[in-house]
This record gives structure tokens, sequence and C-alpha cells, in this order.
């Protein structure tokens, strides 16, 4: 598949994303659990929540003996002769933070979809987690041209993110392990981190890269899109000619029923392998299946998982 195919087929997945049934979908969707990282003054994960201080004026309350002298609103006493106290509105910083595998082999098969629905789930989870009031920030992990987009507070920014994944190709080898030590030179305050990747590597490269994460102090989510293509070796016609999507290395191989069956067995031992090390761990593992959709991930499998409620 041509890489504006693949641009296309992404770029359809953002638009359905955005439109109004599935979006009313998400609307009810929020994340199960929600710690609040933020070093700022009185940060609190409870919401709705005033304190005596913090960044953002919520009301005034009456001075009592003990209330902290900095926070009496002198200017209130001075015009009304009352003694008031400065109450702050509770901060819950929660940062999502959407780390994107865009090499080669998420292209790959092309009929399986990985990339798109890859960046699909991003946008999703954005959209859940701006709606919250959390703050969202996605990098491309895996390709030469690694990218890192803004900070995004509010729902209004939500197009940004859209425009940031929109130009995804699939291309390049896998470097997870790299990638996230790049984004980490840049990323304040940890928080919540969706990985999202075949993890086509070697096994302790993967597992080393999702470690720096849990090293660092954030809440690990590893995403494994794998489609029917994929997972099945039945539909291989008996010649082909492999060539690592990656690499550029070509081998012409003969498919027989062991080779079928040597296959079947590799990616069950893949994914199994990948999901007792996250359970071991404490990250939360899921593989979604591309062909049965967003709203099956978004709706079941996370949940599922316990990163969506």
């Amino acid at each position: 598949m041509p890489p504006d195919a693949s641009i296309a087929d992404l770029r359809a997945t953002l638009r359905r994303v955005s439109e109004p049934p599935f979006v009313r979908g998400l609307d009810r969707l929020r994340f199960a659990a929600q710690r609040s990282v933020s070093h700022r003054p009185g940060a609190t994960p409870v919401a709705h929540a005033t304190q005596t201080s913090g960044l953002e004026l919520a009301a005034h309350k009456p001075y009592a003996p003990g209330d902290d002298l900095r926070y009496v609103d002198w200017n209130a006493l001075a015009r009304l002769d009352q003694r008031v106290v400065r109450t702050f509105r509770a901060e819950r910083d929660a940062p999502l933070h959407l780390l994107l595998d865009a090499s080669a082999s998420m292209g790959s098969p092309p009929a399986d979809g990985k990339l798109a629905f890859a960046a699909g789930l991003a946008a999703s989870l954005a959209y859940i987690a701006l709606r919250l009031g959390n703050p969202v920030r996605a990098a491309v992990l895996a390709n030469d041209s690694r990218k890192i987009s803004p900070i995004l507070r509010h729902m209004q920014r939500l197009p940004e993110l859209h425009a940031f994944l929109a130009p995804l190709a699939p291309a390049g080898p896998t470097r997870l392990t790299e990638g996230i030590e790049a984004y980490l030179r840049t990323a304040q305050l940890p928080g919540t981190a969706i990985v999202l990747s075949d993890f086509l590597l070697e096994a302790p490269m993967a597992e080393a890269a999702l470690d720096q994460l849990r090293g660092r102090g954030y809440d690990v989510v590893a995403l494994r899109p794998i489609g029917p293509r994929e997972r099945d070796a039945a539909t291989l016609p008996r010649r082909l000619q492999l060539r690592d999507v990656e690499t550029g290395a070509t081998r012409d191989v003969e498919i027989d029923a062991a080779a079928r069956h040597s296959y079947a067995a590799a990616v069950t031992a893949h994914l199994q392998r990948l999901k007792t090390w996250c359970e071991r761990r404490g990250v939360a593992f899921a593989a979604p299946d591309t062909a049965a959709g967003l709203s099956t991930c978004l709706l079941g499998d996370l949940p599922r998982i316990g990163v969506l409620q």
C-alpha cells in the first residue's frame, strides 16, 4: 500500500472519531483511575473542592483565627471593613501521555490498518481526558522524524492533535526505547502513559522501553493493535516473497501447513509474553482487534483492563 493510501485511511479514521454519534459514546466514558501528579500548590485529586492555596480563585470565606494571613483579602478589608480569606479551586492535573509507534511494521499487513486504528484510539482517549479537564500530550516514537505535540489543556485545542496525527505514515524501524528516552527528556510531569505499538522488536527491548516509563513514575498502559491478517496465516498463498518492511530485506518462502502452524504459534507466544510481562509489572495490557473497531476497544477492551469506565 503506498504511503498516501495509509494517510488517507488514517485521516478517514480521524474524521469518524469526530462525528457526533461517535463522540456521544465517548461522553459516557472516563478514566477509571486519575491520580493527580501536579506539583503546584494545592494539588488534589478531589473534583470541585476548594482549599486555602492554589492558582485559581474560587471564593471567599470569613476570616477565622489561625487562617494564613497571606490569603486575607486586604482590598475587601479596606473597602468593606470585612475580614475575609480567599479560597482557591483545587487543582487536579492528571496528564495523559499518548506515545504512538509509527514504524513501518504498523502499516503491515496494510488491510489491518494498525496505524490508523492507533491514531483513532489516541484521538478518542485525548477527547475523554480533555473533557475531564486533564492535559494531553502526544508523541510519535518510532520513525526517523519523531515529533512531540504541544501540551493541550482545553477541548478547543483537540483539532491540533488531529492535525498532528493526520500526516502520519508508517515508516522506518521500531525504536521504542530511543523514542521514549527522547520523550522523557521533555516531559515535566508523569501521569498515565499509553503506548500504542505492535511491539515488533526483541521482547527485552520492548520491556526495557516500558520499564523506562515505570521507573519515572508513570502509570503505563500498553495497547497492541492486531488485525485478522496478522493474526491468521491461513489466507497466505503457498509461495510468496517476504519483505521486511523496516529493513527492506527479502526472502522467497513456501508456506506449507507446518509453516502456518509455526507462524500461529509465534504470534500467540509474542502476545502471551507481552501480556504476562505487563501483568507482572502492573502495566495494563490489551491487544485490540482492529477489525472489531474502535468502539469495541473503548467500550469493551479498555474497561475490562481497568483503564476506562
